[in-house]
């Protein structure tokens, strides 16, 4: 995509490789969807430097109720939609509501015009639990969906083209940049980044945090900074497909992490996964998160089993990841691994968000080759993600809670997840991660690596400690590059 008539020079330029046609909350999926929702919309606590505190919408929690452990809080009364619409409990309680993420552990509701939170699980800070994106407050009106950000949705946005503009109705510091395109540059088959890359050379994008470290050459005039991100890319095995352990952990074996990390990263040895928890959310990584790479065990396996799995098919990610640049590359690469224990696959790309999670929703599937990003910094809610029985997804669920793209259901990793959660003892997190590389359900790969491409013209900007970007703070000069 050229430039486009909407731009002008007070408009910060942001870089996407996939059209976003969907601003749900409950929906966010990809980094640059994140980074603009985190524009239009605000939840009841954000995380800072200082820890877990109230936002610009309501006031601290404060425990009314020992048991049921319940907290109340008033929602701040100078907060408006950008519509006009003044902010009410019942607007907080509705989006947490909608909030899957949330499951039963707490229960959210109304009572005297404030908001009120029952926890049913003891060891759950509703704070904490409360401060991700999947609890950002929103409303859809005229299928668009407003928010109290610092930004609103223009009405000639398109899914390829989102145009943000200032809320006149912000209470937050006055945004710096008046004005946000978020464009849409496609790549090519097998190489997804390439349009984005080729736009950021050509100067027509002031910023992007979907470009791997290996997108671009070194240039004079474009900066790179690297921060590790809490992200996993993974293949999932679906153990309704292959039931057979010894089959499970002879393609788990076949696969070297190594290559792989060659087929995504710059520097692989840094995003090697030796387990499916990123080291940002554990001081020290368990051992035996992961079976080791061998052909010939791997062959040995599926010979006692009788005859190997397949033909397999191979759901793809529909778009690169921070954990997972080039999402083609790599399946290419797992499926010439898995072709040299005789086991075939056919690798079936998707286009969009909604294609790749109707796929999963329905089971409809072998291999699953994605990942999944934290979305705090809680270790026993991305291990329970991944594995806990409540997190197999179902056909009818409007969103997706976890990411057990296994489909495992196993009562000793529930009771396991269970006792790591109350006590976070290393010994537990060590029988956890046995048990998975064990039965061979999924297979980690690499760690993400959060990297900010920055044009010339922007002059500062910075990132919170979930590496959430506020764009309404960056400094910028108004000079555009001629496309």
């Amino acid at each position: 995509m050229s430039q486009t008539s909407l731009e002008s020079p007070l408009s910060l330029r942001i870089g996407n490789t996939n059209p976003i046609d969907d601003l749900d909350p409950q929906n966010a999926s990809d980094s640059c969807g994140i980074l603009v929702q985190l524009q239009l919309y605000q939840g009841p606590y954000t995380a800072t430097e200082r820890g877990i505190v109230p936002s610009l919408l309501a006031e601290p929690l404060r425990q009314v109720s020992q048991s049921p452990r319940r907290y109340e809080a008033p929602v701040r009364p100078d907060v408006r939609f950008s519509d006009g619409e003044r902010l009410t409990a019942g607007h907080v309680a509705a989006s947490l509501v909608r909030s899957r993420r949330l499951g039963s552990h707490i229960q959210v509701e109304v009572v005297g015009g404030r908001l009120a939170v029952t926890v049913a699980d003891a060891s759950l800070d509703p704070t904490y639990m409360l401060s991700t994106v999947y609890c950002h407050v929103a409303r859809r009106v005229d299928a668009r969906w407003l928010g109290t950000g610092p930004y609103q949705l223009a009405r000639d946005s398109t899914p390829e083209q989102l145009r943000l503009t200032v809320n006149p109705y912000y209470r937050g510091p006055a945004p710096r940049v008046p004005e946000i395109l978020v464009t849409a540059y496609p790549g090519q088959h097998g190489d997804e980044t390439r349009g984005l890359a080729q736009a950021v050379r050509a100067g027509r994008v002031d910023f992007t945090n979907m470009l791997p470290m290996d997108a671009l050459p070194d240039l004079p005039h474009i900066r790179r900074r690297y921060e590790p991100e809490a992200s996993t890319a993974v293949l999932w095995i679906n153990t309704r497909r292959v039931p057979d352990r010894n089959r499970r952990r002879a393609l788990a074996m076949a696969i070297d992490r190594d290559e792989v990390g060659r087929s995504c990263h710059r520097l692989p040895t840094r995003y090697v996964a030796a387990g499916l928890l990123p080291p940002s959310l554990v001081q020290q990584p368990p051992a035996g998160g992961a079976l080791p790479h061998d052909l010939e065990r791997a062959r040995s396996l599926l010979a006692e089993a009788g005859r190997p799995p397949g033909p397999l098919d191979m759901l793809v990610i529909w778009g690169p990841r921070l954990y997972m640049p080039q999402p083609r590359r790599t399946a290419e690469c797992i499926r010439q691994m898995l072709d040299k224990i005789g086991v075939t696959v056919n690798i079936r790309e998707t286009t969009s968000a909604g294609e790749y999670l109707d796929a999963i929703r329905r089971g409809d599937y072998d291999l699953v080759l994605g990942g999944w990003s934290a979305d705090d910094t809680d270790a026993a809610g991305f291990l329970s993600a991944f594995c806990h029985s409540d997190m197999i997804p179902d056909r009818q669920e409007a969103v997706t809670l976890g990411c057990n793209f296994s489909r495992w259901c196993d009562a000793r990793m529930d009771r396991l997840l269970a006792q790591y959660r109350d006590g976070r003892l290393d010994e537990t997190l060590e029988h956890i991660t046995g048990l998975i590389a064990s039965e061979s359900v999924v297979v980690p790969l690499s760690h993400g690596a959060q990297v900010f491409t920055v044009g010339p013209r922007v002059r500062w900007f910075d990132s919170d400690p979930l590496g959430h970007v506020d764009l309404s703070a960056f400094a910028l000069t108004t000079e555009l590059a001629a496309s």
